[in-house]
């Protein structure tokens, strides 16, 4: 489902599921892409309850907002007892070293440039994508909430949750007695081949990546991360890595609290961590 303009808006019991299978689908892919097309869309009372996004080529839910303008109507959106699963992990077996590339079908995509050699798509490109449970992307001066209620996010390829642009400011992003286990499951750091350096080239996964892309909010110039707030979140991981990767960020504003369950212990890493004064982190074992 993409979502571009809407007004209360109610999905429930839905299962958004198995996009880009067969190596072919509509970019970006994902369970849900919320991407309005014009400056004064309306993203205002989406609840998605009891719904289920799993096995997509792309993120689980998508916030791709880079064209809304700081007018729009404030954003309203909510997650509630929903599950985000096993995104991509499906096409590994399915599609081998294809599992980042899928053709995809649409308009911008036809005749476009593109790096990719390991697929062969008549008629279509050839498609990179990362496959995150969560993945968010907003504009400074955007207003509103984006909330996430009892929600499980597990065995995703790529990050648990990845924040790509969202700068401190009137539009938040809030996990609510939601978890992460069993995320990043991609051996080696993420790669898009068909993208710019400046949208990031490689990137180490971890359960949560944080970083600025420099595609719609950063065109002023400074890096920053910010309005995230966790109240009661748990981050389940068995690998020696960080939890947290904030990568080129000058300052990043995570507030509230998380419980990381990791025996090799809970680091995190990149410039962005620097500030982290605001996030109460409970480090724990396994379990």
């Amino acid at each position: 489902m993409s979502i571009i303009d809407a007004t209360n808006l109610t999905v429930v019991d839905t299962e958004l599921s198995s996009t880009g299978r067969d190596g072919f689908g509509t970019a970006p892919m994902a369970g849900v892409d919320f991407e309005p097309n014009s400056a004064n869309a309306s993203l205002r009372g989406i609840v998605f309850s009891r719904c289920n996004f799993t096995e997509n080529f792309g993120a689980g839910i998508q916030f791709s907002l880079g064209k809304l303008g700081q007018f729009a109507p404030p954003v309203s959106v909510r997650f509630e007892y929903c599950r985000v699963d096993g995104n991509a992990s499906a096409l590994v077996a399915e599609l081998g070293k294809r599992v980042n590339t899928v053709c995809a079908s649409g308009p911008k995509h036809l005749g476009r440039g593109h790096s990719c050699t390991n697929a062969t798509c008549p008629g279509s490109a050839c498609y990179s994508s990362a496959s995150p449970g969560f993945e968010v992307s907003a504009n400074p001066g955007q207003r509103g909430t984006i909330v996430v209620v009892d929600t499980v996010t597990t065995d995703t390829l790529d990050h648990g949750l990845w924040i790509r642009d969202l700068a401190p400011g009137p539009l938040t992003l809030t996990f609510r007695r939601s978890s992460f286990s069993a995320t990043a499951s991609r051996p080696g750091p993420l790669r898009f081949p068909n993208f710019t350096a400046a949208r990031g080239t490689h990137i180490p996964v971890t359960p949560v990546g944080v970083s600025p892309m420099g595609k719609y909010a950063w065109r002023a110039g400074g890096e920053a991360i910010g309005s995230v707030h966790f109240e009661n979140v748990s981050i389940t991981d068995a690998l020696p890595r960080p939890w947290l990767l904030a990568e080129r960020a000058s300052s990043i504003g995570l507030t509230g609290n998380v419980r990381v369950a990791n025996p090799h212990g809970c680091r995190v890493s990149g410039p962005g961590t620097s500030n982290m004064s605001g996030l109460d982190v409970a480090c724990g074992g396994q379990g």
